[in-house]
């Protein structure tokens, strides 16, 4: 799980980009195959056979450090990867990737998927408000690629069971949250956990991260 690919002094939140291509470049030195989300879901829902070193990069928020930083290097390693938008940002915000770059993005490798309207605690709303925040957000999504959006990604990592309900009515078919650890068939599909990756984290601790799958 990453957030900014950019460069500032003790936020460990944004991963520079020498740091950032340090990662992908062992990622694919080591074959580790970058899976898309919709390879994930299959993989995860019906047991579909991936290679055995699969891992699903995401990316939170939507910042356009994403796509002037990240996304070179995702290219230049042939490398897949979802970016979780908030869409209230999208051509509002030059903070955050337009709809242009969506658009370039979705048609290079890189999934687009929903981090909802305006990055709100889903767990301190009731539900309807959690299902409209859930539903305007996938309609924003899939009116701009044509596509289904299949997954949602929990603002701050804050759900309840209203959340999932919400998640589900509005048509999602998986909710990624912030609690660490490995996502895998037995898991809850709308509690699906992740590996936080942070500025300070070097390929030797990656290694560490993904030793089950030596």
């Amino acid at each position: 799980m990453y957030h900014s690919i950019n460069y500032e002094a003790g936020n460990e939140l944004r991963v520079p980009k020498e740091r950032f291509e340090e990662h992908v470049k062992w990622f694919k030195d080591k074959g580790f195959y970058t899976l898309s989300m919709k390879e994930f879901y299959e993989a995860i829902t019906t047991g579909k056979r991936v290679p055995e070193k699969s891992i699903l990069l995401t990316f939170d928020d939507g910042y356009k450090d994403n796509y002037t930083n990240g996304f070179p290097v995702m290219k230049k390693y042939k490398a897949k990867g979802t970016i979780f938008v908030i869409t209230g940002t999208i051509d509002v915000s030059n903070s955050y990737i337009n709809s242009e770059e969506i658009k370039e993005l979705s048609n290079n490798g890189i999934d687009i998927e929903s981090h909802t309207i305006n990055h709100v605690e889903l767990s301190g709303l009731n539900y309807e408000q959690q299902l409209k925040e859930l539903k305007d957000s996938k309609e924003k999504i899939d009116k701009l690629l044509n596509k289904n959006t299949i997954a949602i990604c929990y603002p701050v990592g804050k759900f309840n069971e209203d959340t999932i309900k919400a998640a589900e009515a509005a048509g999602y078919k998986m909710g990624f949250t912030t609690k660490p650890g490995y996502s895998n068939i037995s898991q809850s599909l709308y509690k699906l956990k992740r590996v936080r990756i942070n500025a300070s984290t070097t390929v030797e601790q990656l290694e560490h991260i993904l030793s089950d799958y030596k």
